[in-house]
This record gives C-alpha cells, structure tokens and sequence, in this order.
C-alpha cells in the first residue's frame, strides 16, 4: 500500500501546487506558449486548468486515505496522464518536435507520473 499511497499523494501534491499557480498566475503558462488574450481568458484559464488540478487533486489526496477509492483513483491518473504523455507525444511529432524546454520538462514529469500511477495499480490488483 505505500506505493499507492505514494503516487497518489505525488498525484495529489503535484496537481494541487499547479492548481494553485495557475489559479494566482495564470500568466506562468505563457512560458508553455499559453496566452490569455483578455481578462475573460484569464478568467478561463484561472478557472478551468486551476479548477481541474485542484479537483484532482482533491480527488487524489482523499482517494490515498480511503482503500475503496485506491483502485478507481489510480486507474484515474493511469488513463489522465496516458491521455496528456501519448496526445504531448503525438504534438511533438506533428509539429517536428519544435517546443520549448517547459514542453519537454512537462512531458518528463507527466511521464513519471504515469509510470509511478501504472506501478501502482499493477501492484495494488496483484494483491488482490
């Protein structure tokens, strides 16, 4: 269990800083070539990438203390960051791999996570 409780509390801590960055500063996805072109984008991007961080998060933290929730929180952040590592991926590849270091440093990060997820959960069913 403590791999579990280790990447969703990574999960959790990891979502939550972003969640909270982004909601204070939504300018910092500028460095991602992610702009607000008016207040009415701020206010989006404040609301929908620091909403659906802090809901995972959320989501994450309470999963870790509650052994229902492991398997479904876990095949949460499995599929989330398979979705966001291949689609990255996929972008990269179609835009000839022309991004900046903050691209590729979420692509690492991302990754980790879902390696981290994926060892998880394969661990976790094979206790069962």
């Amino acid at each position: 269990m403590k791999l579990q409780k280790f990447a969703l509390g990574l999960a959790a801590a990891g979502f939550a800083i972003f969640g909270l960055l982004l909601f204070i500063a939504p300018g910092l996805l500028e460095s991602a070539g992610v702009g607000a072109l008016s207040i009415s984008g701020k206010v989006e991007l404040r609301a929908f990438y620091g909403g659906i961080e802090l809901g995972l998060a959320a989501f994450f933290a309470l999963s870790a203390k509650r052994p229902a929730w492991v398997t479904p929180a876990l095949a949460a952040l499995v599929f989330t960051m398979a979705g966001v590592v291949l689609l990255r991926g996929f972008a990269l590849l179609i835009s000839g791999f022309q991004a900046n270091a903050v691209i590729y440093l979420s692509w690492v990060v991302e990754t980790f996570l879902f390696i981290v997820g994926l060892l998880a959960l394969i661990r976790y069913k094979s206790q069962d």
